[in-house]
């Protein structure tokens, strides 16, 4: 009721004022106690991971700046830079000076599935080892021994513990819980007899307790309204460290274990999480949220504030509240049906400007819940030349095989051999493909088998130009695509990896005005420098024999994407079979030196950060994220091995790159770019375009 009416502007200022009204006595509150913190360790900030400390005195933690991928880290006792051992995709580690780090982190299981496995890490080599697949084992511990492992599993909404060997092997299962209790990070005791857990109950929401091994039942350390989390036992095993929110604000506390008392460690603003004690045992190491995000921190023995707490004066949890029969219970279930739950669901501009083009959409986006079926549709207007064009993909995807189907229409420029324009031409595509994919986090791989019909129909012919013949071209396809390359939060580009893709096509079997196969290649490489520098690579190759239906290069114009930002999995398989067009930037679309059933094109691109922005505006809700810029260089021609051999075009020219935000969380890259062809038929171009931001 208070915000309806009232301009955006003035209504964060409200907020923000709000905030520090709210805030502010908390804060001074704390100050005035004294702050207690330890010395900042690491400085990655964003999402760094628990430390855990080895008996000479290193401690691991995994690094995620988000500028790279997860990496658990080593810092040796009494330096200041940590070493990397693995990537990793998690960062609940448990750590033992013989046996190595335990890594519970999430897999992609049958290429469909996202389940928490455990993996193990060879600290003094970094080989990682995959010990458990589709078990969904959230977190585990190390026995004291090394020998053995308890891991929480996490399946149908139940916890359970399991014990396995030090190979990740099932032994038996120590504890079943029901469809209410959930166990969370865990610890196993040095005299090896129980294990300290942060357990969530209905009555008594999340509190610390032990579990007896050989008993097999759970005995409660804590029954407070505060949330306490990520316990470790100490060296000695007579006392818990763990955080809680007691205060409002969580902090490391100590838990004597004969006697109960517990006390405060930490004193901090931004909160201490998951502390773990020095071998030394004369402090302890614990990870503290800063303005950055998180970081390492030490805190010795000495410097803690030792502020003892009356664990009985503290509240008690909220009552539980009544379990009520379900009234649906005797509701009767009938098959899913998904075509009464696809209207769409997302929208994103189309924008492609340059001399020959003025296009101007929207695409469309939407499926069901269970992502059986997908679709984009794509309308624009070509605000130029006056007609219009559009795109439409749909996907089928609730087997082990899913199939596609797409329509596409494009106009093609046509150039007579003095350069000038003869005619533009519809090309209209219609695609059905089955696709096999066999996907995990770090790599995706995919079988394509397709049949395509495409025709070609003069749409417009200049004055004193040529009429060409309608032409069809039917084609049955074969191709494999791959892709290992990644996109970090705080990178500008794809990196760390290849793309590319292996096709087969075949004129001959179906009704075409074209004979002969074509076999093509493209490759995409992305190597990542210092400072978030990326080079991409790319190399295209194709080849057609007998008079297949030939390859074009020129214009600016990137590839379009058909499918919703969801389904990046399958982004770059959006146009696998009779794909003729490639962009070449310096050129126009359309010359004749630059069309031929022979192909080679290759682009090498310098992409470089400019500014970080992160800024917008509320109405409409834009923002921009990042400027970045690319430099590149590229070389192509398309020939007929009859008639001539390969005279390669070259071009150089510089682009600036926005992403934005638009609608608080759809990513977009306006791409604003410069080109200049230095051989026949070049020119200066300058092109603007809206892209999806991957």
């Amino acid at each position: 009721k208070e915000v309806f009416e009232k301009n955006v502007a003035a209504m964060w200022t409200e907020f923000d004022n709000y905030l520090k009204k709210q805030f502010a006595p908390e804060i001074t509150s704390i100050k005035q106690t004294g702050l207690m913190t330890g010395k900042q360790l690491t400085h990655y900030g964003y999402t760094t991971g628990p430390p855990r400390s080895l008996p000479n005195g290193d401690i691991l933690f995994v690094k995620n700046d988000w500028l790279s991928e997860p990496t658990l880290m080593l810092l040796p006792f009494g330096e200041s830079a940590a070493k990397e051992v693995a990537k990793v995709h998690g960062d609940r580690i448990s750590v033992h000076p013989d046996a190595g780090a335990l890594v519970a982190q999430i897999d992609l299981v049958d290429s469909v599935n996202f389940f928490s496995d455990l993996h193990h890490i060879d600290i003094t080599t970094g080989k990682r080892t995959q010990l458990t697949q589709g078990q969904r084992y959230k977190h585990a511990t190390w026995s004291p021994d090394g020998k053995n492992i308890i891991a929480v599993q996490i399946k149908l909404g139940q916890s359970a513990l399991h014990l396995l060997t030090a190979q990740g092997e099932y032994i038996k299962t120590l504890w079943q819980g029901n469809n209410t209790d959930i166990v969370s990070a865990l610890d196993w005791s040095p005299d090896a007899k129980s294990i300290v857990a942060s357990v969530w109950r209905p009555q008594s929401h999340w509190n610390l307790e032990l579990f007896d091994i050989r008993e097999q039942r759970w005995e409660k350390l804590t029954d407070t309204r505060a949330i306490e989390y990520q316990p470790q036992y100490t060296k000695q095993g007579d006392a818990i460290l763990y955080s809680a929110d007691y205060d409002g604000v969580f902090n490391i506390y100590r838990m004597e274990l004969t006697s109960g008392e517990t006390s405060k460690l930490t004193n901090v603003l931004g909160g201490a999480l998951s502390a773990t004690e020095s071998a030394n045992q004369n402090g302890i190491y614990y990870l503290g949220q800063n303005p950055t995000g998180a970081d390492i921190y030490y805190l010795p023995e000495d410097n803690t504030a030792g502020q003892v707490i009356a664990m009985n004066d503290l509240p008690k949890p909220y009552p539980a509240i009544p379990t009520q029969a379900n009234k649906y219970s005797d509701a009767s279930s009938k098959p899913y049906f998904a075509l009464d739950k696809i209207l769409p669901t997302a929208w994103f501009p189309y924008l492609s400007l340059t001399d020959e083009r003025s296009e101007l959409g929207i695409s469309i986006s939407g499926s069901d819940p269970l992502k059986w079926h997908l679709y984009t549709l794509t309308a624009a207007y070509d605000f130029t030349n006056h007609w219009p064009l559009g795109w439409l993909s749909y996907r089928y995807d609730r087997w082990r095989v899913a199939y596609k189907f797409s329509f596409q229409r494009e106009v093609l420029t046509v150039l007579d051999a003095q350069g000038n324009l003869n005619s533009f031409r519809d090309s209209d595509t219609l695609t059905a493909e089955a696709l096999l994919p066999f996907l995990t986090r770090d790599r995706q791989w995919t079988y394509h088998l397709g049949i395509s019909a495409n025709e070609e129909s003069d749409k417009m012919v200049e004055p004193g130009g040529i009429p060409l013949e309608t032409l069809k071209d039917e084609i049955l396809g074969l191709a494999f695509t791959y892709n290992s390359a990644k996109y970090f939060p705080r990178g500008i580009s794809l990196e760390d990896g290849v793309r590319w893709r292996a096709v087969a096509e075949d004129s001959d079997l179906l009704d075409s005005d074209f004979t002969g196969q074509v076999y093509t290649i493209d490759w995409g490489g992305y190597f990542s420098l210092s400072r978030k520098n990326v080079l991409a690579t790319t190399l295209v190759a194709g080849s057609g024999t007998e008079t297949p239906n030939p390859f074009r290069l020129g214009g600016s114009n990137k590839d379009i994407l058909l499918f919703a930002p969801a389904a990046t999995i399958y982004e770059p398989t959006t146009q696998v079979f009779n794909k003729r067009q490639y962009p070449l930037r310096g050129y126009p679309e359309g010359l004749t030196n630059l069309t031929g059933p022979d192909m080679l094109l290759a682009n090498l691109e310098w992409r470089f950060p400019l500014a970080l922005v992160e800024s917008g505006i509320m109405v409409p809700p834009v923002g921009v994220n990042k400027l970045h810029g690319s430099l590149f260089y590229s070389a192509g021609d398309a020939w007929n091995d009859e008639i001539e051999s390969a005279d390669y075009s070259t071009s150089a020219g510089i682009e600036l790159i926005a992403n934005l935000f638009v609608g608080y969380f759809l990513p977009l890259n306006l791409r604003l770019g410069y080109a200049h062809g230095f051989d026949q038929g070049g020119e200066d171009q300058i092109y603007l375009d809206v892209l999806f931001a991957f």
